[in-house]
C-alpha cells in the first residue's frame, strides 16, 4: 500500500511537475506576447498586408480595364444626343482613358438625303454579292480540311479514301468579321460633307456590311470625335444626316482609334476590321502609329484610305507608318471609290483564310 501511496505521490508529485509546466507555458505564453509586441513584427505585417492589397487592387484595375471588358460598352444603342464620356483602353499604355465624344441628335432624314437611299442599297446589294460569293469559296477551304471533325456532306470522298474530308468547328465562324470605320470630318473635308458625298460613302459601305451580316460602327474624327453609329444599332439614318452638315475642325485621331479598338477587341467575330478615311495627316498621328501597330498585334486589321491627289513621299512614309505599309492603304480621288476599296479589301481578307 506504501508503494501504492507512493506511487500516487509520485503521481501527485508528477501534476506538481505538470503545474510548473503550466507556468513555463505561461512564461512562453507571455515571452510571445512580448513578441507580437515587437515594432518590427506589426511593421513587417503591415508591409505584407500592403503589399498583398496594392496587387488585389492592381488585378482588379487591369481586369476593369481589360480591351474585351471596357469595350462591351461601346457596343450598346446610342442613347443620349449632345457630348457624353467614353471610355478606352490604351493600345499602348494599357491605361485606362475617357473621351468627350459628340453624339448627334436622332433626326428623320431630310428628303434630300432620304431620296437618295435606294441608291445606296442598289450599289451596296452589287458589291455584296460578289462578296458573298467569295465568302462561301472560303468557307469551303475551310470544309476540306485534313484533319478536325468528319464533314457528311464528305463521306462519298471518305471512302474513295479522301484526306481532306473534315471541317474545321469554331465557336464563331473563320470567315466572320465586324468593322469599325472612321471617317475624317476635319475643316478640309467641308466640300465633301456638304455636297454628300461622304454621306453616300458611309450609308454604301453601311448597306454592304449589313447584307453580310456584319455588325459595324460609323465614328468621325476632328478636333474632337464623334460617334453616329453604335455596333448594337440597326444603321446609321438616325445619325446619319450629320455627315453631310457640319464639321470638326482640325485632325486628330488618338481617341477615335482607341474606343474603335476596344470596341473591336470586345467583338466575338474572327475578323475585326479597322478602316479610316482621311483627306491629311493628323496632327497626332505619331502617337496614332504607335496605337495602331499595337492594335495589328492584337489581331485588328488597320485599312486606310486617302482622299486626294496621290500623297508626296513625306506623306506616303506616315501612311506606312500609321496602317504598317503600303499594302495596308490605298489613295483615292473621289469619294464614291470608297466603297469599292473597302469591298476589295473585305475580298482579299476572305480570300487569305485557309
Amino acid at each position: 500500500d506504501d508503494d501504492d501511496d507512493n506511487t500516487g505521490g509520485g503521481s501527485r508529485s508528477s501534476g506538481g511537475d505538470d503545474d510548473t509546466g503550466g507556468d513555463s507555458d505561461s512564461e512562453d505564453g507571455q515571452e510571445n506576447w512580448e513578441y507580437l509586441d515587437d515594432d518590427s513584427l506589426v511593421d513587417r505585417v503591415a508591409s505584407q498586408i500592403e503589399t498583398e492589397s496594392a496587387t488585389t487592387l492592381e488585378r482588379g484595375m487591369k481586369e476593369r480595364n481589360r480591351a474585351d471588358k471596357i469595350g462591351k460598352p461601346l457596343h450598346k444603342k446610342l442613347q443620349s444626343d449632345g457630348y457624353l464620356s467614353q471610355s478606352y483602353r490604351h493600345p499602348v499604355t494599357g491605361e485606362r482613358e475617357t473621351a468627350t465624344v459628340y453624339v448627334p441628335r436622332e433626326q428623320t432624314l431630310p428628303e434630300r438625303l432620304l431620296q437618295r437611299r435606294d441608291e445606296h442599297k442598289k450599289t451596296a446589294l452589287l458589291m455584296a454579292k460578289p462578296l458573298k460569293a467569295i465568302r462561301e469559296q472560303a468557307e469551303q477551304r475551310l470544309r476540306r480540311q485534313s484533319e478536325g471533325r468528319l464533314d457528311r456532306r464528305q463521306l462519298v470522298n471518305a471512302y474513295k479514301g479522301q484526306s481532306d474530308i473534315y471541317t474545321r468547328v469554331k465557336d464563331a465562324p473563320e470567315t466572320s468579321f465586324t468593322v469599325s470605320l472612321a471617317v475624317d470630318m476635319s475643316q478640309s473635308m467641308e466640300e465633301h460633307i456638304k455636297n454628300s458625298a461622304l454621306y453616300d460613302s458611309v450609308m454604301t459601305m453601311g448597306d454592304t456590311f449589313a447584307m453580310l451580316d456584319a455588325p459595324y460602327e460609323v465614328r468621325a474624327f476632328g478636333s474632337s470625335t464623334a460617334h453616329i453609329k453604335s455596333m448594337d444599332e440597326n444603321g446609321a439614318d438616325p445619325r446619319a444626316w450629320s455627315l453631310a452638315e457640319g464639321d470638326l475642325g482640325g485632325t486628330r485621331m488618338k481617341d477615335t482609334i482607341g474606343l474603335a479598338t476596344s470596341a473591336l477587341l470586345s467583338r466575338p467575330e474572327k475578323n475585326r476590321l479597322y478602316v479610316c478615311l482621311s483627306d491629311g495627316m493628323a496632327s497626332d498621328s505619331h502617337e496614332a502609329a504607335a496605337m495602331l501597330a499595337k492594335a495589328r498585334q492584337q489581331g485588328i486589321l488597320a485599312f486606310g484610305v486617302y482622299l486626294g491627289d496621290t500623297p508626296k513621299e513625306e506623306d506616303a512614309r506616315t501612311l506606312d507608318d500609321l496602317y504598317g505599309g503600303r499594302g495596308n492603304w490605298t489613295s483615292i480621288q473621289r469619294l464614291s471609290d470608297l466603297p469599292q476599296k473597302v469591298a476589295q479589301r473585305i475580298a482579299s481578307m476572305f480570300k487569305s483564310i485557309r
